[in-house]
């Protein structure tokens, strides 16, 4: 979620500020300076001054990013067909150098090389390709495919710019980039998952390292095991089955090896020449008082130090490790009591900036002993979605939010199904006003009419609830519609003062979008007993509620105020565009509606956006990936 100031949709103004904190992708850029990507923009804090700079991505949102505080520039790629990565230099932010690969959809990773002008890129589906670029020339080196396999985390070695590691949740890979002149090649070693010496083994085969057949010839397994069929091509020996471990973290040493952290809370050194694992042991001081063997947290950020390793995870304390051989004695730095999931050390490693999963980031300098500083802190729990009813306050939400012109109140969802009521006439000192809990589910949608008078919900079952929005009326429920709907709509009416609400629905037994259109008339406020049945279901006599089904299993849409809908289907490459529907009249009957026209696209994002009170009717945005 990121913040911006609200200006009239019309009009051109500046970009003067950026706020919001997206929890990745945090690092220096120099020794005072941190920067992390934030909606379409980069974002430059000064750890001192707390000054901020902005670097907007002209193409959208941020995708991949990285960083490199030795060289003092920054790496990002863009989230369109054909994404591009673009190189700037700080402070000057200027661009350096854009790369153009072959990715079609995103790249997931970037990493920079600690010595040499040198990129990795990580492609997503479909290449799933490793790069190597030298991002000065603009010029590829190599690249690797590995269909199918997705990488959480890339990192170069620090001594070394020809090791690459890369990892994810099942399996840690080290890739040397061996070169012969201007040619380079990647080529990979794996660890074993017991630690033993691997060998080019082939588990079809008894043992397939023997090269003497004096004692006759190798048999494959299920042959020796007297099988046949199908079992004979999968089967292995139970003593041959290795348990697995799932790496969580890795961080290189000063010897050019490899620290893990695992799944299972596991410590591993991994010796990247032999390509062997060894598990390390916590060794307590003779003066302990407990046993913090028992103690093992799951390492989620590791970061290197000449005196040592820094390690922290779900326990959100920040630990130092001292380590000889295979065991190691850890002392506790801090605590900030929240799971921390990033170390990262200034270039000159003077500075420790510790990262935890609830948006918080803190700064600490372990030479000088001093406190912990928290930086940045952003709210990042159990908050589903949020709306804003303000009389045009510079402060807005602007992910899924809606603005109109009466009182300065908040509307907020959460996930145990209630609706918060937050006053921010003082927004330094927001207080909850009144809640209403709509459901045991989490709350995923809302939405303010553009007169103010409902608020229109809806909940993770799929009922749409209709909340009178005055609070002088304490927000009262005034009924809700039983269908699974995927998208809200809503025009008011000032000549006949009604609101009028579109739903968009695709029953799964007919695989087809279908358009519910009903009123909320005034009634519903004034005589509200009259308007529900028994269980709270608004009449459809009241509501007047017409349906309109569709050719399309559409995904999105959206109704103008001349009764024209635009949809978005995921399923074909255009958006949708129907005749205009029938004028709104009580019938009993369904009607259908085939599109006038369509737009020719390509692969997409969607989102949703609001509009302010300055539009006139909402609108749907696309990006392309």
């Amino acid at each position: 979620m990121y913040l911006c100031p609200v200006f009239n949709a019309h009009l051109f103004f500046p970009q003067r500020w950026v706020q919001g904190f997206t929890n990745s992708n945090v690092g220096f850029v120099n020794n005072k300076t941190i920067c992390y990507p934030c909606g379409n923009y980069i974002l430059f804090v000064d750890i001192e001054t707390k000054k901020k700079t902005v670097l907007k991505c002209k193409n959208g949102h941020v995708g991949a990013f990285a960083v490199n505080g030795n060289s003092q520039v920054v790496a990002f790629s863009d989230q369109k067909l054909n994404p591009v990565i673009y190189i700037y230099t700080f402070p000057e932010l200027v661009k350096q150098s854009e790369i153009k690969g072959q990715a079609q959809l995103d790249y997931s990773l970037l990493a920079f090389s600690y010595m040499g002008p040198y990129l990795a890129s990580y492609s997503s589906a479909p290449e799933f390709a490793l790069s190597i670029w030298d991002w000065q020339e603009n010029i590829l080196l190599c690249s690797k495919s590995q269909p199918g396999v997705t990488v959480t985390s890339m990192s170069f070695n620090p001594m070394s710019w020809h090791q690459l590691c890369l990892s994810n949740e099942n399996s840690l890979t080290v890739w040397n980039i061996e070169r012969n002149d201007q040619e380079h090649y990647l080529k990979s070693k794996l660890p074993a998952e017991d630690g033993s010496q691997m060998y080019n083994q082939d588990v079809f085969f008894s043992h397939p390292d023997i090269q003497d057949l004096y004692y006759g010839p190798v048999l494959p397994i299920s042959a020796i095991a007297g099988l046949a069929g199908d079992d004979a091509e999968t089967f292995r020996p139970k003593d041959d089955i290795q348990p697995s471990v799932h790496p969580t973290v890795h961080c290189w040493t000063a010897t050019s090896d490899l620290y893990m952290g695992c799944e299972e809370g596991h410590f591993l050194a991994i010796n990247v020449e032999t390509v062997k694992a060894s598990l390390l042991y916590y060794k307590p001081p003779r003066d302990a008082k407990g046993n913090k063997e028992t103690q093992k947290p799951v390492l989620l950020a590791m970061a290197y130090h000449k005196d040592g390793l820094y390690a922290a995870g779900s326990d959100g304390i920040v630990h130092f490790y001292q380590i000889k051989g295979t065991h190691y004695q850890m002392d506790d730095c801090f605590d900030v009591s929240e799971p921390i999931i990033s170390l990262i050390f200034s270039p000159d490693y003077d500075t420790l900036l510790v990262e935890t999963d609830k948006g918080s980031v803190y700064v600490y300098k372990p030479s000088h002993s001093e406190e912990v500083i928290k930086l940045l802190d952003a709210c990042n729990d159990r908050f589903l979605s949020a709306d804003f009813l303000t009389p045009g306050n510079k402060y807005c939400v602007v992910r899924n939010s809606l603005l109109c012109y009466c009182i300065l109140l908040v509307a907020v969802g959460t996930k145990e199904g209630h609706v918060y009521f937050i006053d921010v006439t003082k927004v330094e000192t927001p207080r909850v006003v009144h809640r209403v809990l709509l459901s045991n589910l989490p709350v995923h949608h809302l939405q303010y009419d553009q007169s103010g008078q409902y608020l229109i919900t809806g909940a993770a079952e799929g009922h749409i609830f209709i909340l009178d929005a005055r609070p002088s009326k304490l927000f009262q429920v005034l009924g809700y519609l039983g269908n699974i709907f995927l998208g809200l709509s809503t025009i008011y009416d000032m000549e006949r003062e009604l609101v009028e609400v579109m739903a968009l629905l695709c029953p799964p037994d007919t695989r087809r979008a279908r358009l519910e259109i009903f009123c909320l008339p005034s009634a519903i406020t004034i005589d509200n007993d009259e308007c529900i049945d028994e269980r709270g279901l608004l009449k459809n006599r009241v509501i007047q509620k017409l349906q309109y089904e569709l050719d399309y299993p559409l995904s999105s849409a959206v109704r103008q105020k001349d009764d024209t809908v635009y949809g978005y289907c995921n399923h074909a490459p255009f958006i949708w565009a129907p005749a205009r529907a029938p004028p709104l009249i009580a019938t009993p009957k369904t009607s259908t509606i085939s599109p006038s026209a369509t737009r020719e696209g390509e692969i997409m994002y969607y989102q949703h956006s609001s509009d302010t009170p300055h539009q006139a009717h909402n609108s749907y945005k696309w990006q392309h990936m």
